[in-house]
């Protein structure tokens, strides 16, 4: 019986200590859960910016405004000149921008138009000059 008693007393010890000592080089694991929750927000996060930019894209390709800002980048036309064929095509009404780039008389003819509504500073007249050489004395 005292020997029992002292077998129960020895393990109760021994499964105290070891009980201590796993308590004490245990680690917090909440910091993971933490981590690991931020690491799917960001991916969540990346694939919708993509799907987004996907889409401007494939949205973008059939528009009128990208056809004009394509054929104006293909020219060599910087963003200044883009922006005053832009107000150009606006002001003599143009369906379609792009269509100044279809031939010497159409480009002329808008630029007349929008003349009658807009005021070109001389810097701009030799810009629209150096453009039109661009377009059609290749």
């Amino acid at each position: 019986m005292m020997s029992m008693f002292l077998t129960a007393l020895i393990a109760e010890t021994r499964m105290a200590e070891i009980s201590m000592q796993y308590s004490e080089t245990t680690v917090d694991s909440g910091m993971s859960a933490i981590w690991l929750v931020l690491a799917a927000a960001i991916l969540v996060g990346l694939v919708f910016a993509g799907y987004r930019v996907y889409r401007t894209h494939t949205q973008s390709l059939n528009c009128p405004k990208s056809l004009f800002v394509e054929l104006c980048r293909a020219h060599r036309v910087n963003r200044a000149g883009t922006k005053m064929l832009q107000s150009i095509a606006t002001a003599s009404a143009l369906e379609q921008p792009a269509s100044l780039f279809l031939g010497e008389s159409l480009f002329d003819a808008a630029v007349t138009q929008a003349k009658e509504t807009l005021r070109f500073k001389p810097e701009q007249i030799a810009q629209l000059s150096m453009i039109r050489r661009r377009f059609f004395e290749a």
